[in-house]
């Protein structure tokens, strides 16, 4: 009787002291069921099949001081990584450990599908945004519109591996359409890497179409560059479906080229219970000339969120 009541005055304990913080505990699980037919991964006619279930769980607390800051603090629990933000009149700086900050919230992509699974180990530039986040970050007020993005990230002692960010994104209302216009560029000293990301979103009652233009350069070795271009159809409050397609090349090696493009369905059953399905088609031609490789992806999808 005496272990019932001192765990009861613990749980009443720990409840209290949650409540004061405002203390947040948050994640999801997310089982995939992947069927790949790929022309090198697994030969012509053959077909790899996978299962696997992953999960994200962290842990934030916010709080109001009376001169109107607000800070926040989040702790990644299976990544093993911790930020942390202070908001006001002036903007938000916000301290990211895995360099993941509001440097690049300006970047713009057309990679709406809700998976784009393929039979490539690796692939140098797909054409989506490579623009670096920060380990350290700062996202301006809204000005008429606009809102300044600034990162910075110094991974190295000797002082030569440092990464610079930099992005505006502007929404306006025009036409009776929601119309983001955004751009974003980083600057790393390893491999001397420069990345930019341009592009528009377009949305419009239950449609919204995204373009984007990036790339990625990494010293004298590679140029790259790619398109993308997504669209999205909300059928319902429940269900929705995305579709993109992307290309790369590289202005270094005439021979690089990447191609892709998916399809899926994302459907509420219940709140926080959601589902999808993706078939993605690709192909790649990479650089110095080697084997094209390319094949088709299904993915179903299962997720809980709390």
């Amino acid at each position: 009787m005496r272990k019932v009541f001192l765990a009861s005055t613990a749980l009443v304990a720990l409840t209290s002291v949650a409540s004061a913080a405002d203390i947040t505990l948050s994640g999801d699980s997310v089982f995939n069921y992947t069927s790949i037919s790929d022309s090198t991964a697994y030969g012509a006619g053959k077909d790899g099949n996978s299962m696997a279930i992953d999960g994200n769980l962290s842990v934030s607390s916010t709080a109001t001081s009376d001169s109107g800051l607000t800070y926040t603090t989040a702790y990644d629990v299976d990544g093993d990584s911790a930020d942390l933000s202070i908001s006001g009149d002036f903007g938000t700086v916000k301290i990211d450990g895995g360099s993941d900050g509001l440097g690049a919230s300006g970047e713009m992509s057309g990679d709406v599908a809700a998976d784009e699974t393929t039979g490539i180990t690796t692939i140098p530039f797909d054409g989506d945004s490579a623009v670096a986040g920060g380990f350290l970050s700062y996202a301006s007020p809204s000005i008429g519109g606009a809102n300044v993005y600034l990162g910075y990230t110094d991974a190295g002692a000797d002082n030569d591996n440092a990464t610079t960010v930099y992005s505006i994104k502007y929404a306006t209302e025009a036409a009776g359409a929601s119309v983001t216009v955004g751009y974003a560029a980083s600057s790393a000293d390893t491999a001397e890497t420069d990345t930019t990301s341009m592009g528009v979103k377009i949305s419009s009652g239950d449609l919204a179409l995204t373009a984007a233009l990036n790339t990625k350069k990494i010293g004298s070795s590679a140029d790259y560059s790619g398109t993308s271009v997504g669209l999205t159809y909300a059928v319902s409050d429940a269900m929705a479906i995305q579709m993109h397609q992307k290309n790369a090349e590289n202005d270094k090696d005439s021979t690089y080229d990447y191609s892709e493009s998916a399809i899926s369905a994302t459907y509420t059953i219940a709140p926080g219970l959601t589902s999808a399905i993706t078939y993605t088609s690709y192909e790649l031609s990479p650089n110095s000339g080697a084997a094209k490789q390319d094949g088709s992806a299904t993915n179903v999808e299962l997720k809980v969120a709390f």
